[in-house]
């Protein structure tokens, strides 16, 4: 036996660590040998559980390096100490993997989902992914979604063999939190998974209705939404572009982030403790809705933040769209789309072989996952050489 390897004894031994590790958890946990596959797993070394492989698939993939400096949404700040979506990624991790410590669920689930959580997001938050899908409807009747992107990355895209557990839990990450009980819903197929994705590409508000089919996808959905709210004061402070402001203090009394932050898990572990759903005080959960209220008052209507966004973004992403369409219809191979398209790794999926795109591939789905594969600085530079609106790209950047 060599030094990569694992000997038949001791191969029986990390099988047991796995058994006890599955015994351990609550019976509302999701088990590692209950993972759900499309094909069987090339690697079966006891090592790693499924959820640990599936981890590794997200972390070592090609649209996972774009992390570190992919921006939260004030680019027009241009201030370098405004949080990024990797903070925002590893605050929603740290907190998850807390409370699920506690409340015994399984720790390598919620790092899988909370690593694929956020890499559909496009350029410029929320503007950006709302620009995207006007022109993705214009062309196709279908709407975009920073969520379903992020589940169809290694769903369609990269081709992954991910767990549907993990899937559900990227996609249904995204929505509004309805209700201060929160429990999983069925779902034990690829089939019913591949509709709900398609559902959400012909209903707007489809997305809403989803829920992940773990706790611990319910867990990270939940931590998500706290992360958004205690992230909101720092970026309103430290953007310097909305007046400060005194949020809603009842019953989540401080104006700490981390008190804030401390106060909600705590609340939240106290009422979900051997319980089948995640739970809130009435009163606790109401006061996170007007948080959420007020967020996207300072950030989403804010006409002033927002007139940028409006006057540069959207008409260089409506361009920046119509040009990348036009070059493939063109076959023009100089065109910075036939760079991603072949990419070994994010673009195989559109060849039968190069340089033949299949037929089967939608321009229009080929444009918008290379667009939503951008940082806020590689759709402007990309903006640049393609000279698209100059003026605009000259002006502001």
């Amino acid at each position: 036996m060599n030094g990569f390897g694992f000997s038949e004894k001791e191969s029986e031994y990390l099988e047991s660590v796995n058994r006890e590790y599955d015994k351990r958890l609550s019976p509302y946990a999701c088990k590692n040998n209950a993972a759900i596959y499309c094909k069987a797993a090339k690697e079966n070394s006891p090592f790693r559980t499924p959820f640990n492989r599936d981890a590794d698939v997200i972390f070592y993939s090609a649209v996972f390096r774009r992390y570190g400096i992919q921006e939260n949404p004030l680019v027009f700040s241009r201030r370098y100490d405004l949080l990024r979506r990797s903070f925002h990624a590893s605050l929603v991790s740290k907190m998850s993997r807390e409370i699920g410590r506690v409340l015994k669920l399984n720790c390598d689930l919620i790092e899988a989902i909370v690593l694929g959580l956020d890499l559909g997001h496009t350029p410029f938050g929320a503007k950006g992914e709302s620009y995207l899908s006007d022109c993705y409807f214009a062309h196709t009747g279908k709407y975009f979604r920073s969520n379903v992107q992020s589940a169809r990355i290694f769903r369609s895209v990269l081709n992954c063999n991910v767990s549907l557990q993990v899937l559900s839990g990227i996609l249904c990450h995204k929505g509004e939190l309805t209700c201060h009980s929160y429990a999983p819903a069925p779902l034990n197929g690829f089939d019913l998974f591949d509709h709900q994705i398609s559902e959400c590409y012909r209903n707007s508000e489809f997305y809403k209705t989803l829920r992940p089919n773990t706790l611990e996808g319910c867990l990270v959905r939940v931590c998500d939404a706290i992360a958004y709210i205690a992230e909101g004061p720092t970026e309103i402070y430290r953007s310097q572009t909305v007046p400060d402001r005194a949020y809603t203090q009842d019953a989540i009394p401080t104006y700490k982030n981390k008190d804030f932050i401390n106060h909600l898990m705590i609340n939240l572990v106290k009422n979900s403790i051997e319980s089948p759903s995640l739970n809130m005080d009435e009163t606790v959960f109401r006061n996170m809705q007007t948080l959420i209220w007020e967020r996207n008052v300072a950030f989403e209507m804010n006409e002033e933040l927002n007139a940028p966004y409006e006057t540069v973004i959207k008409p260089l992403m409506n361009a920046l769209y119509e040009r990348l369409l036009h070059d493939i219809a063109e076959m023009n191979k100089t065109s910075p789309i036939f760079d991603y398209m072949k990419d070994k790794i994010q673009g195989r999926g559109y060849f039968d072989c190069d340089p033949i795109i299949k037929t089967a591939a939608d321009p229009n789905d080929i444009v918008t996952d290379f667009i939503a594969s951008m940082t806020d600085d590689s759709f402007i530079e990309t903006c640049k050489r393609l000279h698209i609106c100059d003026e605009l790209t000259e002006r502001n950047f």
